[in-house]
């Protein structure tokens, strides 16, 4: 993990890990992938409702219909693409990564859920409003 990431996601980590039950402390890789998928979708919503406030439709014009959906898929694409990207470069650096930190990449695996189901969630929506 880049160096200005890693310490702030094992700080978040440890916070939440050394208040958590026993039982989820004991599975590490399991709650790793919880706190990943709760956490980014919980940040990407509060994104999302964000971009729909007034607030940001001043500072950017139409920000929340034409703008944020565009937004959302490349975020999609970047998310799933560049990581495959990577273990395509390099495969030993991902095999290094994933056996190394197994924890993270277990957390990361619940980011990657996470944000692309929120992001996926606001499409699809969208897409049933604009049939109706």
């Amino acid at each position: 993990m880049p160096k200005p990431f890693f310490p702030i996601v094992d700080w978040l980590y440890r916070t939440v890990m050394d208040h958590a039950p026993q039982y989820l402390q004991d599975r590490d890789m399991f709650s790793a992938f919880g706190l990943g998928t709760i956490g980014m979708y919980s940040v990407v919503r509060g994104l999302q409702s964000v971009a729909k406030s007034r607030t940001m439709n001043r500072i950017v014009p139409d920000f929340y219909d034409r703008w944020l959906p565009k937004l959302e898929e490349i975020s999609v694409v970047a998310i799933t693409g560049l990581p495959l990207l990577y273990a395509f470069v390099d495969p030993d650096g991902v095999k290094e990564i994933m056996t190394r930190h197994p924890v993270y990449t277990s957390g990361m695996s619940g980011v990657w859920i996470g944000s692309t189901a929120a992001a996926g969630q606001d499409l699809y929506n969208r897409r049933l409003q604009v049939k109706n």
